[in-house]
């Protein structure tokens, strides 16, 4: 059984050293908190048969970006059913490329990135509305995935 910890009120991870827990923020669009106060606790239970573990995804999935608006960072989960080589990028109202937040494979399962309101020079971009496009290959199973957000960046 897997716990997933964080403090609802302010959305701040709790870290456990050496817990062995995987941690997520409050307001996660996968395991969400109704309460908007204290600490929010989920217990999983993962059932193994083989090598497949039910908790992994079973499809592509972009969630919703949180907190959005945001300043001065935003967390964007997305989840993974196989391996899968993934771009993760931020675009610009006008079609032109921010910044690539990820570039590489990554291992199935559900999966974040976050992004600081800067560019890929490190600068800091104007307030507005961004948008965030993820393209996923599967490197064991031949699937393709895509999807496009919008993000709205205040300061």
């Amino acid at each position: 059984m897997t716990f997933r910890i964080w403090d609802a009120s302010d959305g701040v991870e709790i870290a456990l050293p050496d817990s062995g827990c995987v941690i997520y923020a409050a307001d996660d669009p996968i395991y969400p908190t109704h309460s908007g106060f204290g600490v929010g606790i989920v217990a999983e239970r993962t059932l193994i048969s083989g090598n497949i573990t039910s908790s992994l995804p079973q499809s592509y999935q972009l969630g919703n970006a949180y907190p959005n608006p945001f300043n001065p960072v935003t967390m964007i989960p997305f989840a993974l059913p196989t391996e899968s080589k993934v771009r993760l990028e931020i675009f610009n109202i006008l079609g032109q490329r921010v910044a690539v937040l990820q570039d590489g494979i990554m291992q199935a399962g559900n999966q974040k990135g976050l992004w600081n309101g800067n560019n890929s020079a490190g600068q800091s971009v104007a307030s507005g509305v961004y948008l965030l496009k993820l393209e996923a290959i599967g490197t064991v199973k031949d699937t393709k995935f895509k999807a496009v957000s919008k993000l709205l960046l205040t300061k």
